[in-house]
């Protein structure tokens, strides 16, 4: 046991001096390929943030000054000034300093006298944090967290993305960015500054008593909905996830929405009972608030069992189907709808 202590303390330590600062000169010095144990234990030694290499291998971790190429490694990759092409890692891929914290994005001071800040071109995959101190022009793809400075040229997937400001896609549980021109796609969207917020409440003939809360961008969006409405005497509560987009600059929108409909109780186990509803609504604006108005495509899928011998499965949502059929375990019914309602805008 002590022995294992004693191991994973000299791991910690080297681990620690592979990611300090080291002092650069004002320009790198090429070698072609690198090999190390951990960051700062190789064949660049503990100089190695002096040069830049097309191939670096890490058993445990590696850094270097710059990747022109690959960087591969067991746990943890780290460039000092930039990477071009692929660095995968189990856990960690860095390139310029590591993040001091995960609030919204700040540019940082450049330290660098080669560059005024790190930047990656290519493709960075680790299992818990990609981090870039300064531009993306490529792809962050983790498990955990993916963060960039500067400007994202690209693709953000991760559980929690963050940038300065979007130019491209970020895909995510939450995404967090400063300012956005691309798109986001996610649970929660935080947009500081341009961002697109609406609060919603309407009625339609499937659910009388509607709300929705809309966060991302104008391209983009995402929809947490809310409905209720009695159906031949019990009561019908939805809960929904939906994304959104702007059809024109006339004020017309695409909504696109799935609920899990409960009945006569706020949560129905042991059945789904999916609505998959298409809005095209319209606003008419009136300046913190608009006046919406459209139709719906309302798909119903439930396979709830008969509540009595004899009865067909599902529940009987629809006010005027347009299209249904029963089989032995579910029903499918279609029709159309219109909803009427006011939206409120940040």
């Amino acid at each position: 046991m002590k022995k294992f202590f004693f191991s994973l303390a000299a791991l910690l330590a080297m681990a620690a001096d592979g990611f300090s600062q080291t002092t650069s000169g004002t320009s790198l010095e090429y070698r072609p390929v690198q090999f190390s144990v951990t960051p700062g234990l190789g064949s660049n030694g503990k100089q190695s943030e002096q040069y830049y290499t097309s191939f670096s291998f890490g058993v445990l971790g590696d850094k270097s000054g710059g990747v022109s190429g690959v960087q591969l490694s067991g746990l943890i990759n780290r460039s000092r000034y930039f990477s071009k092409g692929l660095q995968l890692a189990g856990l960690i891929n860095t390139v310029g300093a590591l993040p001091t914290d995960f609030s919204m994005p700040q540019r940082q001071k450049p330290d660098s006298l080669i560059s005024p800040e790190a930047s990656l071109e290519g493709l960075q995959l680790g299992g818990i944090l990609n981090s870039v101190e300064g531009d993306v022009n490529g792809a962050q793809i983790g498990g955990v967290i993916n963060t960039a400075t500067g400007v994202l040229n690209g693709l953000q997937i991760g559980t929690i993305n963050r940038t300065r400001h979007s130019k491209g896609l970020q895909i995510g549980v939450i995404n967090i960015v400063d300012s956005s021109s691309g798109a986001t796609l996610g649970v929660v969207n935080i947009v500081r500054h341009g961002g697109y917020y609406r609060a919603e409440v309407w009625a339609g003939e499937t659910f009388f008593a509607n709300g929705a809360l809309k966060m991302g961008t104008q391209k983009l969006y995402s929809i947490f909905a809310l409905g209720w409405g009695p159906h031949e005497g019990k009561h019908h509560f939805g809960y929904g996830l939906g994304l959104g987009f702007p059809v024109n600059p006339k004020g017309m929108f695409l909504d696109v929405l799935i609920y899990q409909v409960s009945e006569n109780k706020f949560w129905t186990n042991g059945s789904s009972n999916l609505l998959e509803q298409v809005r095209l609504t319209k606003e008419r604006d009136f300046g913190k608030v608009a006046l919406l108005y459209g139709a719906t495509l309302n798909v119903f899928v439930s396979n709830r069992r008969p509540l009595k011998a004899g009865e067909d499965p599902g529940m009987k949502l629809e006010p005027w189907p347009l299209f249904e059929n029963v089989s032995r375990q579910s029903r499918v019914v279609v029709w159309p709808g219109v909803n009427l309602g006011v939206r409120f805008k940040k």
